[in-house]
């Protein structure tokens, strides 16, 4: 029975822990906002966060352009990035979030298709990526 009585108060103190490192507040830009597992990023992080699902959808192609389950995953991961950071975005950044979005929705909804075209893919990551890139330069100017 002692191994158990050891267990529980490690168990008790790393939930503890883990929930002190969830609240706190990322400094940088001050553009903070509040994930559902009450984690929070910045509005560059979330700019990182989605050029690097994009990567990974790159990297995806490479691997494996038939693979089209983990396009899917891929494109539903990424409409769940870019929503970290979305509104934000809009409200602060209008004509630079219809700039991104005029690439990155349609990526999105074509990584999300039954058969997603992979040569589209192949046009609209780059292009999407640059965009992303231009954005974080500028907010970190």
């Amino acid at each position: 029975m002692k191994p158990i009585y050891l267990i529980i108060p490690l168990f008790v103190v790393g939930i503890g822990l883990f929930t002190a490192q969830a609240a706190q507040v990322n400094e940088g830009s001050g553009n903070v906002v509040a994930q559902e597992n009450n984690e929070e990023v910045t509005l560059t992080e979330g700019v990182d966060i989605v050029a690097a699902t994009i990567e990974e959808m790159k990297g995806a192609i490479k691997l494996d352009p038939k693979n089209t389950e983990k396009l899917n995953q891929l494109g539903k991961k990424l409409d769940e990035n870019w929503d970290l950071i979305e509104e934000r975005v809009e409200e602060t950044y209008p004509k630079d979030y219809k700039n991104i979005e005029d690439s990155l929705y349609p990526l999105i909804a074509e990584s999300k298709k039954k058969s997603p075209n992979v040569s589209t893919l192949n046009k609209l990551i780059p292009e999407t990526t640059d965009k992303l890139i231009q954005f974080k330069e500028k907010i970190t100017q």
